[in-house]
């Protein structure tokens, strides 16, 4: 009798481990199997997101090049309208792409897309595509007591608060969007400023040529919004700089005309081609 017990215990037993066995044995497949379809649809999710990264990446470039385009033959009709006027002798374009990272000037223009040389001076050329509504060039400062407008104020006192976290004494400018969603508004600042950022490039610029043919070579910077699909409101820009910004071709050439009315240089052949040679050659 106790041998029938012990093997009907035995038996259930093995039942029992058995039992055990097989509803670990299909934990672990359904563990196994939710982690494949996590890693699946995590693997799926990212070759969406780099596949739209990618596309928005080719629209962009695509997009790029195109308004590259049309800015080349937009300078190009109006130098040449410039030529024929006899404001100017000659002049040439060149995009960034074509000069050499090893030429001393690349570090200058390496953020700007065209440069063009003319017997009255260079002009740096940064394209723009702006997005939203961008705040260009506003000091970190709260607004002025009598300013009145209200994009300025906005301006100033957003410019003041991300300022504010670096608690800095130096005087800084930012350049900003604004972007509205569903239940916010947010902020995204440039890395640079293209304001100062052009300033800068157009004065080593200027410092480079000059030391190269020992005369004057007047160098302006155009901030040039060749796609608009939100308002730009300036700040600090300080008018009559060496520095503009441009939302059209009229815009343009009120540039170009300022430019000829206040330009320093008058580059002969000689210059004209030592500053095209170094541009050229300089490796």
């Amino acid at each position: 009798m106790s041998i029938m017990i012990w093997v009907i215990i035995s038996a259930l037993f093995i039942i029992v481990l058995l039992s055990l066995l097989r509803v670990k044995f299909y934990q672990n497949k359904l563990e196994v199997e939710l982690y494949t379809k996590s890693q699946l649809l995590n693997k799926i999710s990212k070759m969406k997101q780099e596949k739209y990264q990618f596309q928005t990446k080719e629209k962009d470039s695509s997009e790029y090049h195109l308004d590259l385009r049309r800015a080349k033959q937009t300078l190009t009709q109006d130098l040449d309208a410039l030529v024929d006027d006899e404001k100017i002798r000659h002049y040439r374009i060149f995009t960034t792409s074509q000069i050499a990272p090893k030429n001393t000037i690349y570090p200058f223009i390496s953020q700007f897309d065209i440069l063009v040389v003319t017997n009255i001076g260079l002009i740096l050329l940064n394209l723009k595509a702006l997005k939203a509504k961008t705040f260009y060039h506003f000091e970190g400062r709260l607004p002025l007591k009598d300013e009145s407008d209200i994009h300025q104020i906005v301006g100033h006192y957003i410019a003041y608060q991300y300022h504010n976290q670096f608690q800095s004494e130096l005087r800084t400018h930012y350049t900003f969007s604004e972007n509205i969603h569903e239940n916010e508004v947010t902020y995204q600042f440039n890395k640079y400023d293209p304001y100062e950022m052009a300033e800068k490039a157009t004065q080593n610029l200027q410092t480079h040529f000059e030391s190269l043919v020992d005369v004057p070579v007047s160098t302006i910077g155009v901030i040039y919004c060749a796609k608009q699909n939100g308002e730009r409101i300036d700040g600090d820009a300080t008018p009559y700089s060496q520095v503009y910004t441009c939302e059209n071709n009229q815009d343009f050439k009120n540039a170009l005309q300022q430019f000829i009315a206040t330009t320093h240089s008058n580059l002969s052949n000689a210059s004209y081609e030592q500053v095209i040679n170094n541009i050229e050659h300089n490796n």
